[in-house]
């Protein structure tokens, strides 16, 4: 799979996306991104509309730690929620959300939380993280507890490949990554 434009870093790009017999590609999807220059939570939304493939970059704030989350309660966690670590205090905003296993009904999700820290407390490993409103009024506690601690360390862009990605009320599918260093040619790995 080819994509003209090698490197775009903001906004809606139309792309020519053919395979090798040149045809052109009836599926869009969402990848995550492989490469060092991007920051974790950085990824492509790719779909199709006739036989064009749109594709957006979506730039992850360069402040964002990635956080393993476990027991998550029946609030979905989305992007832009506000979270509160119940110990730290840490305030961070939700950048991403990926789910690997259990359901958010079921209370019992478990996955990864892309977050912008907003204090310079730092959140820790188990501990219980609470859904604020942006004014600090708790709206609901124990939303989910993490399983490792964001501290403003780079965390590995591969933990996003193969989740499902949450994003507001839309659910993105079948991660894949995109090397970018190899070349003019995102490299696709189903």
């Amino acid at each position: 799979m080819a994509i003209s434009n090698r490197h775009p870093r903001k906004g809606l790009h139309a792309f020519d996306v053919k395979e090798s017999n040149n045809a052109a590609l009836g599926k869009g999807g969402v990848f995550c991104i492989n490469d060092t220059n991007l920051h974790y939570g950085d990824y492509f939304a790719i779909y199709c509309i006739t036989d064009t493939i749109f594709a957006a970059l979506t730039e992850a704030n360069p402040n964002a730690n990635g956080v393993a989350y476990t027991s998550g309660g029946t609030h979905v966690i989305a992007p832009g929620d506000y979270l509160l670590g119940a110990t730290s205090g840490a305030k961070a905003i939700v950048e991403s959300v990926t789910i690997s296993s259990g359901t958010f009904a079921g209370g019992d999700a478990a996955g990864h939380l892309v977050l912008a820290l907003q204090s310079s407390t730092n959140i820790d490993a188990a501990e219980n993280l609470d859904f604020y409103s942006g004014s600090g009024v708790l709206i609901d506690d124990n939303v989910c507890t993490t399983a490792s601690a964001a501290n403003g360390g780079e965390t590995d862009p591969e933990a996003l490949t193969g989740r499902t990605f949450y994003g507001g009320t839309t659910i993105f599918g079948n991660f894949s990554a995109i090397d970018l260093t190899s070349g003019s040619v995102l490299a696709y790995k189903a």
